[in-house]
């Protein structure tokens, strides 16, 4: 297909990978040749950057959109000048947009490979000072160093106040989700605390201070890991979204807004597979649980920060590449 095609000058190491050729496949039928050229182009510029894990996320993310919701689908619609989303589509009622990000684990991978004691601390909880000296004084009982993982939702903040100059307001006729592609499932614990935990970004509370507000949901996807594979020989095509978790979170601050609430519930939950929805009724779950056991004692109940990684191990039989 590339070879007989005008621009044949596709990056090798791409000709060479079936399950990225099936994905181009798609790109040239749902694109216009102008966009297809300039999508081939970036294509060559981001592979010599190798791993571009940003540019990975965006093609599987949109290629998902293009094999399962084509209606009116459109590639880098116009909304606010020079800053437009990766796609968009409709569904049930409603023009889905779609913006990825995707933080770089780089210094965050150094950090962790040495030989001290990782201990990772959320920022914005209450005692954060009484915090760090118990993990010095754990670090003297176990006669190691601590290295204190320093947290990175700085990138939160800034995907938010992005994304949002990205959307239209959703009024009734929109439904806007930020994707964020993230690595281990360990990474989608972290990112759900971001969101839900003290002072999140989800909460009543937030410390963040930008402008979200046109901001829906929060799709959370293990994306990049399977592109950090991308070198190993698996039978699972990294390519395709439907391959790893993803879990779509509500803007709890929409939920009253413009029938979001219902929308989210009844449409946009289904769009991404059966995971949220398995996911919420594990958080209920846990928190009849919990509030049954301690109601009337001097207990504070305090989820969790690995739920979403709890909620996987109560699914999976066994670990696969792409799971824990």
């Amino acid at each position: 297909m590339i070879e007989n095609s005008e621009d044949n000058n596709i990056d090798n190491s791409f000709k060479d990978n079936r399950d990225f050729l099936e994905v181009l496949k798609d790109y040239k039928l749902y694109l216009s040749n102008k966009q297809y050229k300039n999508f081939i182009k970036r294509v060559n510029k981001e592979r010599a950057k190798y791993p571009n894990i940003q540019f990975f996320s965006e093609v599987a993310v949109v290629n998902y959109i293009m094999r399962n919701y084509a209606e009116e689908f459109k590639y880098e619609p116009n909304y606010n000048g020079k800053k437009n989303p990766e796609c968009s589509f409709k569904y049930k009622g409603r023009t889905i947009n779609i913006e990825v990000k995707c933080p770089d684990y780089t210094n965050r991978t150094e950090q962790e490979s040495g030989e001290k004691l990782n201990v990772q601390l959320m920022n914005y909880f209450p005692h954060i000072e009484d915090a760090y000296d118990i993990c010095k004084k754990i670090g003297q009982l176990q006669n190691r160093e601590i290295e204190i993982i320093k947290p990175i939702d700085n990138k939160l903040k800034d995907y938010l106040e992005s994304s949002n100059e990205k959307f239209p307001d959703s009024g009734t006729s929109y439904f806007n989700i930020l994707v964020i592609a993230l690595n281990k499932i360990s990474d989608m614990d972290e990112w759900y605390n971001y969101l839900f935990g003290y002072a999140g970004a989800f909460t009543t509370k937030p410390h963040i201070s930008v402008d979200y507000s046109r901001i829906d949901a929060v799709l959370l996807t293990n994306l990049q890991y399977g592109h950090d594979l991308f070198d190993i020989d698996h039978d699972i095509n990294p390519w395709y979204l439907e391959n790893y978790f993803s879990f779509l979170l509500l803007n709890p601050c929409k939920e009253y807004i413009n029938g979001l609430s219902s929308y989210y519930s009844q449409c946009a939950l289904d769009i991404f597979g059966h995971s949220t929805r398995k996911f919420l009724c594990f958080l209920k779950d846990c928190d009849a649980k919990y509030i049954n056991e301690y109601i009337n004692k001097d207990i504070y109940y305090i989820r969790s920060t690995q739920l979403i990684s709890e909620f996987l191990r109560s699914q999976c039989q066994h670990k696969t590449w792409w799971s824990l």
